[in-house]
């Protein structure tokens, strides 16, 4: 049988040895050659006679010129560009990163709301449209859009210009802000921006990336310097295997319909420090909640001894100090974020009441039904019941 052509990224981004791996083992009849590819080499792999489908990244337009003409089946899983007519194409359900990231920028009060765009990628303009729709339907609006291209004749370095366009940005907004940002890349720069401008900010906002870039920055070039950025991990695996199905389709079956778009789901929300705050006007109260919050995602249950003991104030103080800025006990918060973690695991995982209930630090299945009934209006059980209906 003849192979077909993997072409991946010149330079690959973390996620291309996933979504390879993955194509590949969807369908190892497919006996898919992986070559990592310059744009000037597509048409002499294309058009190789041993090449029955092509798999490709098409991110720039130049690279979408060397196929023109081409008619074995394509499959492009970029979205740097509109879909081309000349390809089948996958995509990443913008809609529902949009939602992810409203529902976790809500859950912790924000009511004001940014965006980090990156200009000229069309999966960021999708993305910012999607997040906008998914908060007009939750009551809010998308107040503000970050949109920075450094000047080409600047003497000032790239980190100086994106510091001094942030502050610009962020002068007539409100501090408490909800962000969601076009990647992790834009997120991990303004994450940085911010450390410089005003570490306090760092506590007021809640910034989310998309693509769960941090466990690579651990390992391979930032080690502990990396910023705990929370992101939404997309499902690589389900993208591979999804080029795998449409390529076997477009062969075997003869269906192939260049111009098609077909939007791979499964993406989740991966929480770290970034957004584990909640809204309000003090740094300490945003710190202790981000504290807080990180701890029952954890599955621990953070007392008041040792919420003492690691900001270095009486608990009374602390107690007061939090109800003042935020009008609700310490206490009352807590149990609101375990209810909103069972909520989650009721929604993505298939664990039983009980196990959730004891994953979350409530000592028994009825705590958390009567905590639960108490912040949702309904059981457990009606509550999956009712996302399974949707």
């Amino acid at each position: 049988m003849k192979p077909f052509i993997f072409l991946q990224s010149f330079a690959p981004l973390p996620n291309s040895p996933a979504i390879m791996e993955a194509f590949c083992r969807k369908w190892q009849s497919l006996s898919p050659i992986p070559i990592r590819m310059r744009p000037s080499l597509i048409r002499e792999w294309v058009t190789s006679p041993d090449c029955r489908g092509v798999v490709v990244p098409l991110g720039h337009q130049d690279a979408m010129a060397e196929l023109a003409g081409i008619t074995c089946p394509i499959v492009n899983y970029s979205a740097h560009l509109p879909p081309p007519a000349s390809c089948l194409n996958l995509r990443y359900d913008s809609g529902e990163i949009g939602e992810i990231a409203a529902d976790h920028l809500c859950e912790q009060g924000y009511p004001h709301f940014g965006y980090l765009r990156l200009r000229g990628c069309a999966f960021s303009d999708d993305r910012m449209e999607a997040f906008r729709q998914a908060l007009q339907k939750r009551g809010h609006t998308l107040e503000a859009v970050f949109d920075f291209v450094a000047p080409a004749d600047s003497p000032l370095t790239y980190n100086e210009l994106f510091e001094r366009a942030v502050a610009e940005w962020l002068a007539p907004l409100p501090r408490s802000l909800g962000i969601l940002s076009a990647n992790d890349t834009l997120a991990r720069d303004y994450y940085w921006a911010l450390n410089a401008l005003d570490p306090d900010l760092l506590q007021l906002q809640a910034l989310i990336g998309v693509d769960d870039d941090y466990p690579h920055w651990v390992k391979f070039s930032m080690g502990p310097k990396a910023p705990p950025l929370t992101s939404i991990r997309l499902n690589y695996k389900g993208l591979g295997e999804a080029c795998a199905q449409s390529l076997r389709e477009a062969v075997v079956n003869g269906d192939y319909a260049p111009g098609r778009v077909r939007y791979v789901n499964g993406a989740e929300l991966i929480r770290r420090e970034s957004s584990g705050g909640f809204s309000c006007g003090d740094p300490l109260v945003a710190q202790l909640a981000r504290w807080a919050a990180n701890s029952v995602e954890k599955g621990e249950a953070p007392g008041m001894l040792a919420l003492q003991e690691r900001f270095a104030m009486p608990r009374r103080l602390l107690a007061e100090r939090f109800r003042q800025y935020t009008g609700k006990s310490l206490r009352e918060f807590i149990l609101q974020m375990r209810v909103q973690r069972a909520a989650r695991l009721l929604r993505k995982t298939e664990l039983s009441v009980a196990e959730i209930a004891q994953q979350c630090g409530f000592n028994k299945h009825a705590d958390l039904t009567e905590r639960f009934g108490k912040y949702m209006g309904c059981s457990p059980s009606e509550y999956r019941t009712r996302c399974l209906g949707d």
